[in-house]
């Protein structure tokens, strides 16, 4: 239990990160995925097919090629005083991970809830923890 203590939020974060939009053709939620993946095996967890159809994608060759990328919902996570709805509303706006990295303070500013006090700190929030993780990487 040591061991596992505290990662249930991150494991929803990072599933939240992964699962696709849903489309007409897949409609997977976050909680579907979160017990898709409880149901599966240690062996089976280390299989990428396996994995990718439990958090909505097929699972196909075609498929495992193609990149993907984060939304998002892990590094907001970590910006200080950041209420949930807000996170949502801001993945949502921005599509991605990449996209909410290079917005400005005024892009911030145009999703509703975000005034120029919260939209500055998401950015300072936001520039702290991206240089934070690169200087990881080199230390």
């Amino acid at each position: 239990d040591e061991l596992i203590a505290g990662v249930e939020p991150e494991r929803e974060l990072v599933v939240r990160d992964y699962v696709p939009e849903p489309t007409a053709k897949r409609s997977r939620t976050v909680d579907e995925a979160l017990a898709e993946l409880d149901s599966l095996t240690h062996a089976e967890l280390l299989e990428l097919p396996t994995v990718a159809r439990a958090l909505g994608y097929t699972g196909s060759p075609e498929a495992l090629d193609s990149a993907v990328s984060p939304r998002g919902f892990r590094l907001l996570a970590k910006v200080p005083r950041l209420p949930g709805a807000i996170i949502d509303r801001l993945v949502e706006h921005f599509g991605g991970l990449q996209k909410l990295l290079a917005a400005s303070v005024d892009d911030l500013q145009t999703v509703d809830g975000v005034g120029e006090a919260r939209a500055r700190s998401v950015r300072e929030g936001l520039s702290r923890l991206a240089e934070s993780s690169i200087l990881e990487r080199y230390v």
